[in-house]
């Protein structure tokens, strides 16, 4: 039986902040998948520091193999924000697509703890900004993604079990 939502949405709350005490106690969060299942079992996989290029197909290859019903993703990212206005955003979407440069060599980029739950009905996902002070990490407050917005889970939904 698949989990209902709220109830997904309150464990992957719990998993985000774990992230979070993990993330400034270690000082940093390998890409880990938490697998929901029908029969209530969670499979917990946790990649190693070198994820693959083709990362999304693992991690669906992962979810199918499970018989996942639901999903959490953590992990540690760069993010960029680029800012254009309307006549110059061509421009800017070709240097995006093209990753050039890419989030971890650009010279303004953030460092984020992601969190993304994904469930049959709808997903959520959040990032964290991480920075470094005086040798300590220091997590920002969990800000939520657009619906449908995904860093690791991209066509996730579609690979569930139902």
């Amino acid at each position: 039986m698949v989990m209902q939502q709220s109830k997904f949405k309150h464990l992957a709350e719990k998993i985000m902040e774990r992230a979070r005490e993990r993330l400034v106690k270690t000082g940093g969060v390998p890409l880990t998948l938490f697998v929901f299942k029908a029969d209530d079992r969670i499979k917990m996989v946790e990649f190693p520091a070198e994820v693959p290029q083709s990362v999304h197909e693992t991690i669906k290859d992962t979810v199918r193999r499970f018989e996942g019903t639901a999903v959490v993703i953590v992990g540690e990212a760069w993010m960029t924000e680029y800012q254009a206005p309307p006549e110059e955003m061509e421009q800017v979407l070709e240097e995006i697509t093209g990753h050039q440069p890419r989030p971890s060599t650009y010279p303004d980029r953030r460092e984020i703890l992601v969190v993304e739950a994904i469930h049959s009905e709808g997903s959520i996902s959040w990032f964290v900004r991480i920075s470094r002070e005086g040798g300590r990490i220091v997590c920002g407050r969990p800000q939520t993604l657009e619906e449908g917005d995904t860093v690791f889970g991209g066509g996730l939904s579609d690979v569930l079990t139902r």
